[in-house]
C-alpha cells in the first residue's frame, strides 16, 4: 500500500513525471534505470522499490500489509537494509 505522507512532495512528484496521455515516459525510464525486477525475494524487490521511491522524493510511504490485513508495517531502509515498523 502506498500512501502519501507529504502531498506538497507528492504534488511535486505528480508534475514531474505523470504523464497519462504519453504514458509517463520519464517515470518509466527512472524505474527502468533502477533495475527493480520480480524476484521470488520479495525483500529485494521491496528494497528497491522503497529506494526507487526515495530517488523519486515522491512523498509517499510503502506498507505491507500481514496476510489477512488486519496488521501494517512501514517499509523502510536502514543501513541499506530493509525496516519493517509496525503501524498499529
Amino acid at each position: 500500500i502506498l500512501t502519501i505522507e507529504n502531498p506538497d512532495k507528492f504534488e511535486l512528484f505528480r508534475e514531474k513525471y505523470i504523464d497519462i496521455e504519453n504514458k509517463s515516459p520519464d517515470l518509466e525510464f527512472k524505474y527502468k534505470k533502477a533495475k527493480i525486477e520480480y524476484s521470488t525475494d520479495s525483500t529485494t524487490t521491496m528494497k528497491d522499490f522503497v529506494e526507487l521511491m526515495e530517488h523519486l522524493d515522491m512523498g509517499v510511504s510503502l506498507l505491507k500489509a500481514n496476510d489477512d490485513f488486519t496488521n501494517f508495517s512501514k517499509v523502510s531502509i536502514v543501513n541499506n537494509a530493509l525496516k519493517l515498523t509496525p503501524c498499529n
